[in-house]
């Protein structure tokens, strides 16, 4: 059975708790609650975007967004190296190491870990041109100099030599005799 109402009068007045409850008040109360219920629909839509457009963020801006800072990576073959980072590229690292501040090319590809990364990341460079320099490009530079490293690959083996060839995938040491050293296993390159 529905209950008849006789007056309009509910209205401009309802009942709640034993008391009279203005109806701009209960008016005033839902307006409140969707208003609450909006801002966390806000906030769900951001952490969405957010967590969507960290997707889309590489490593390497994590560590152009650490620039200076003390990081210290775990490489694939277990070794650590421990560094200030001083230079990042598409998929290499410079580091400075802030004992002896020799500096090291770290492979991006080698690094498993990294411990003091900030939260920050950031575009390597405004150029596109700069920011797409490999880690063989970085090689090519190092071999025109002529510069006396220590190449260490996979596995902990550690080459000494001059860089004589870069080509697209390797490179050849010379050292004691001649190496070629895929591009592949190269872990990090250290002027010596």
């Amino acid at each position: 059975m529905v209950a008849k109402i006789d007056s309009w009068a509910w209205l401009g007045q309802r009942k709640v708790g034993g008391g009279a409850m203005e109806w701009h008040e209960l008016l005033a109360d839902v307006e409140a609650q969707a208003e609450s219920w909006a801002e966390r629909d806000r906030q769900l839509v951001v952490a969405d975007q957010t967590r969507l457009e960290r997707r889309f963020i590489a490593a390497s801006q994590h560590f152009a967004g650490s620039l200076h800072a003390l990081i210290s990576c775990t490489m694939r073959g277990g070794e650590r190296r421990e560094g200030h980072v001083e230079a990042v590229g598409a998929n290499w690292i410079l580091l400075t190491d802030p004992h002896s501040h020799n500096e090291s090319i770290v492979a991006l590809e080698q690094v498993l870990t990294v411990k003091g990364l900030t939260q920050r990341a950031r575009t390597i460079s405004a150029s596109p041109i700069v920011a797409s320099l490999d880690l063989m490009w970085v090689l090519q530079r190092i071999s025109r100099e002529r510069s006396h490293v220590r190449c260490d690959v996979l596995d902990g083996v550690g080459i000494s030599g001059v860089i004589d060839e870069v080509g697209a995938d390797y490179v050849v040491v010379s050292g004691d005799g001649q190496q070629l050293v895929m591009g592949t296993s190269i872990v990090s390159i250290t002027r010596l």
